[in-house]
């Protein structure tokens, strides 16, 4: 009896050392911090990626959508890329999209009107995070 209690201590011991093992070989490194070069507020998106009609108010009967751009110096693959909004203060919802590929510099968000509600008017911050570390914030106004 006292072998089996020998045996079962060194296969929880190994087992230990293996979830220690990948836990440790999985982690991603935290970014720095000025992993984030900008974020830009804009009304619409080209064909190309990029941002159109850049600018922080919006219109809360005429504007549909609502992109943010987040413009990464150095991205990583498999980064978690997320943001969490505010409104006047308030959470409103949050999000997260992994990076590709190292070229994958610019990345975006949008939000619009899925129903024919206007937004409602006041100040929106969004806090962007990678790998849950706080970078950037940025904010825009509905009027």
């Amino acid at each position: 009896m006292v072998k089996n209690k020998k045996y079962i201590y060194i296969v929880i011991i190994i087992f230990v050392i293996i979830v220690l093992l990948y836990n440790f070989q999985n982690k991603t490194i935290a970014p720095a911090p000025n992993n984030i070069n900008k974020l830009v507020i804009a009304k619409s998106i080209t064909n190309t990626g990029t941002p159109s009609q850049i600018t922080n108010t919006f219109n809360h009967l005429v504007n549909r959508n609502i992109y943010m751009f987040v413009y990464l110096k150095n991205p990583v693959p498999n980064e978690t890329v997320s943001y969490i909004r505010y409104f006047n203060g308030y959470y409103i919802d949050s999000y997260s999209i992994k990076t590709s590929t190292p070229t994958n510099r610019v990345l975006y968000f949008n939000w619009n009107k899925t129903h024919k509600l206007d937004y409602p008017i006041g100040v929106y911050t969004i806090k962007v995070f990678i790998n849950d570390i706080f970078l950037k914030s940025i904010s825009y106004k509905v009027t």
